[in-house]
């Protein structure tokens, strides 16, 4: 299982930020719940080590990143894929917000 992310690097810039601090930041808490991340070009992945407790951290990161204001306004690519499964998360979310079910 992994996600992928990319950003606007003007967004990024606007708030004061570099993309190494973004893609470490993430990466930290990548770490935190113990997946691993790799940088591939202007994105970064977010993978798991096969172990039983990947998936619930990647929804705790999935979690974190979807109340987290810089993320969602800086972001331009957010996807999460198992085996068997695709989805478009950032798209999700935002449509999440729009509808009003997710207050920021």
């Amino acid at each position: 299982m992994r996600m992928e992310f990319k950003f606007d690097k003007g967004a990024v810039d606007r708030y004061g930020f570099t993309m190494q601090s973004v893609f470490e930041c993430i990466a930290e808490q990548a770490r935190e719940v113990n997946l691993k991340f790799k940088i591939e070009g202007n994105m970064l992945v977010v993978f798991g080590t096969g172990k039983k407790d990947d998936l619930s951290g990647m929804l705790g990161l999935m979690h974190d990143l979807s109340h987290s204001e810089w993320f969602l306004k800086t972001a331009t690519h957010w996807t999460f894929e198992t085996e068997t499964t695709f989805e478009d998360v950032l798209k999700q979310v935002r449509e999440k917000y729009r509808q009003g079910e997710l207050p920021l």
